[in-house]
């Protein structure tokens, strides 16, 4: 099951005039990878389009070699190669995008499964975008400013 959150219908406008929204890179993420279980969608500083997500473990722990993936697209055995698939499907995730819509600048893959526990998964088991921005602020800010991230369990995405 994929579940994505954002704001029903929301377009935002950055500062540069481009638009995000961000209902169609959540929704998408969860569709053009069937290892990606949940994303949330954030923007810094009203200019930087960024995305976590959390991939399924199931998957990830016993990889599905008879699911025929996209062209070009590989099964991943771990975590790393995980990083560079999604990162190729970012890419053709920002091809999608209109002209007049901001691309995906920077993404976090999280090892780590949101929870009810945590308030980072609500009952619905859909990701609590405040709580989840919050819970990883530190990660986030250190992706954006380039700093490495030493938890194991958080891969900083190269987007094509």
């Amino acid at each position: 099951m994929r579940n994505t959150v954002s704001n029903k219908n929301e377009l935002i406008t950055l500062r540069n005039g481009l638009v995000v929204d961000k209902e169609f890179i959540a929704q998408e993420s969860g569709t053009i990878c069937h290892y990606v279980s949940q994303t949330v969608v954030g923007i810094h500083n009203n200019e930087i389009v960024y995305v976590l997500i959390f991939p399924n473990q199931k998957l990830l722990n016993q990889p599905d070699f008879v699911k025929s993936p996209e062209e070009g697209c590989f099964c991943p055995r771990s975590f790393s190669e995980l990083n560079m698939c999604l990162s190729g499907c970012t890419s053709s995730l920002n091809q999608k995008m209109k002209p007049e819509y901001s691309k995906i600048h920077h993404g976090l893959i999280i090892k780590t499964p949101l929870s009810i526990k945590d308030n980072t998964l609500n009952e619905d088991n859909e990701p609590v975008e405040n709580s989840v921005l919050l819970k990883y602020q530190v990660e986030i800010q250190k992706m954006l400013h380039g700093e490495p991230i030493s938890d194991e369990n958080i891969f900083v995405m190269n987007v094509l």
